[in-house]
């Protein structure tokens, strides 16, 4: 579908879903949801959801930007999908209802994790 909507002349590809709590958004059929409130905080190892994904889909589209949404919290897990997985923008979404100013302060070093 990436291919296709990057041949259209789409200008976005927005990777999101559900949280880690809902797998079935990430179509991980058979595992069921877990909510555990004594880990209601992002976690080094639950950041970045859907990070996983853009490596396959960037080997499909060419033109388009792919933009990441869900579970980032630190300047660090940011950069690293950034660089290594072939993803153009990082989506704040729930983040930016707290703190708004979180993408300047994130660039200028003022804060390591949001």
């Amino acid at each position: 579908m990436a291919s296709w909507l990057d041949a259209a002349g789409i200008d976005l590809i927005e990777i999101s879903g559900g949280t880690y709590e809902q797998p079935k958004m990430a179509n991980l059929e058979g595992i069921d949801a877990v909510y555990d409130p004594t880990i209601s905080k992002s976690t080094p190892e639950r950041e970045a959801f859907f990070a996983r994904f853009a490596p396959e889909i960037r080997r499909h589209v060419k033109r388009a930007k792919l933009m990441v949404t869900g579970g980032f919290r630190s300047l660090k897990g940011m950069a690293e999908a950034i660089t290594e997985d072939g993803v153009d923008l990082i989506g704040l979404s729930r983040p930016l209802c707290l703190y708004p100013d979180a993408p300047p302060r994130t660039i200028a070093r003022r804060t390591r994790r949001i």
